[in-house]
């Protein structure tokens, strides 16, 4: 039995030092076999970190203990930004270009401008429990991701409500000063930057509810809001006629091919809608029922309103000098705007145009947001390109009067287009030739 114990033993210790020699030395081995043994061991290391991390997890308390996830392929359904974060440019990025025109997409819209209730969803800071008559008065078509909108935002800052006006007046009970609300609504087609400026929106009006000055806080954007909808075929479905005081088309898509230029969200169609939409000066009232005795002829007859108000004016800015050549003469051709100001860069050559662009950009802040505010402007800028800039204003309703009567269906546009011409010319020439007369039998 000694000798059987002995000769296991001397077994035993014999194959425990095979087994160290060949841990030691381990034998050549092939890149696939190298690759399934590290594959391994990082298994094995990362099984390892999740015991630890299981066992930590049922020391912890359950106040810190990870929510479990049941299903992981709800994780893609998770929003990129949580509402009142500031969203991220890199997620919400879309291809600038799209056609009007098409009917891809579909918007829903009202059936007329009252039926549209803009405290519900765009300005809540404002709802009282009951449809009031707040509108947007100002519009940035094409808002992109909110640069000019935020800063119109700034320049206009919001108030307190006051029920039944569309521009909201609150007077000071310590000075005879008034303040007025406007409204400011970006107008966007594409969806994913319609929800980036949304959330940005949001998120400013966080931050100034958070701070400690909130009350008196001059940028709080609860006057701001966004909309996605298509401009040029629904526009006069949200806003009302002659209710807008500023309309902006910051870098508009060219469309440079010929066949596209009826994109163009500035034509000789859409400055008439456009014109239809800003407000006028002396705007004409019916009369009122108790103005029984007054006659036709009388001039009180008429309730004139917003007197001291300014005409409504339209902003269009591009960093291309043919778009602009464009704008130029689609807004001068047309009978109910009038220039305040044209601002051609680096290629003014008429002392009078510069010196009117300078004094109109140094009075009107709006105008110095439109070129430094928008991101498009801040890229021209960065690479050092040059910005053109048009400013046209509604004429007022005294003058529409005086030059009604000179209007008619051939020189309401003096401008038109080059396969009008032709045409035209043909149906002169036919006027202008007389006839031969048939030879009597």
């Amino acid at each position: 039995m000694e000798g059987g114990n002995a000769s296991s033993t001397t077994t035993a210790s014999t194959s425990t030092t095979d087994a160290e020699r060949k841990r030691k030395d381990p034998p050549p081995s092939s890149p696939c076999q190298d690759t399934a043994v590290a594959t391994a061991d990082s298994e094995g290391s990362q099984n390892h970190n999740n015991d630890d991390t299981k066992s930590n997890a049922e020391h912890r308390p359950p106040s810190q203990s990870q929510p479990k996830i049941k299903n992981k392929k709800n994780l893609s359904l998770q929003p990129l930004t949580i509402e009142g974060e500031r969203p991220q440019k890199k997620f919400y990025r879309q291809r600038a270009h799209c056609n009007p025109l098409s009917h891809n997409d579909s918007f829903s819209y009202p059936p007329h401008p009252g039926a549209m209730d803009w405290t519900l969803d765009h300005y809540p800071h404002y709802y009282s429990g009951r449809k009031t008559t707040i509108q947007p008065t100002i519009l940035d078509v094409g808002c992109g991701f909110g640069g000019l909108t935020m800063a119109l935002g700034r320049l206009y800052p919001s108030h307190p409500l006051v029920e039944n006006t569309s521009d909201i007046t609150t007077t000071n009970t310590t000075s005879t000063s008034t303040t007025t609300t406007t409204f400011i609504l970006g107008l966007e087609i594409r969806a994913k930057v319609t929800e980036y400026v949304r959330l940005r929106i949001l998120a400013a009006r966080r931050a100034a509810s958070s701070s400690p000055s909130s009350s008196s806080s001059s940028s709080s954007h609860h006057n701001v809001s966004v909309l996605r909808t298509n401009a040029q075929k629904f526009l006069p479905h949200f806003v009302r006629p002659h209710s807008l005081r500023k309309l902006f088309f910051c870098f508009p898509d060219p469309h440079f091919k010929r066949k596209n230029h009826a994109r163009r969200i500035l034509s000789e169609r859409l400055l008439t809608e456009y014109a239809y939409l800003l407000k006028r000066r002396r705007q004409r009232r019916p009369p009122r029922l108790y103005d029984a005795h007054a006659s036709n002829d009388d001039d009180n007859h008429y309730h004139y309103e917003d007197e001291d108000e300014e005409d409504g004016k339209l902003y269009a800015i591009t960093d291309v000098w043919e778009l602009h050549l464009w704008h130029v003469q689609k807004c001068q051709a047309h009978p109910l705007l009038e220039c305040v100001a044209i601002s051609n860069g680096d290629r003014e050559t008429n002392e009078a145009n510069a010196a009117q662009a300078a004094a109109a950009e140094r009075d009107d802040p709006c105008i110095r947001a439109m070129l430094t505010e928008t991101e498009e402007g801040q890229k021209v800028q960065r690479n050092q390109g040059s910005k053109y800039y048009i400013v046209f204003r509604r004429i007022s309703l005294e003058e529409e009067e005086e030059q009604e009567e000179q209007w008619h269906a051939d020189n309401f546009f003096p401008f038109q287009t080059d396969l009008q011409q032709p045409q035209r010319r043909r149906e002169q020439q036919q006027h202008e030739t007389p006839q031969p007369q048939k030879q009597e039998e």
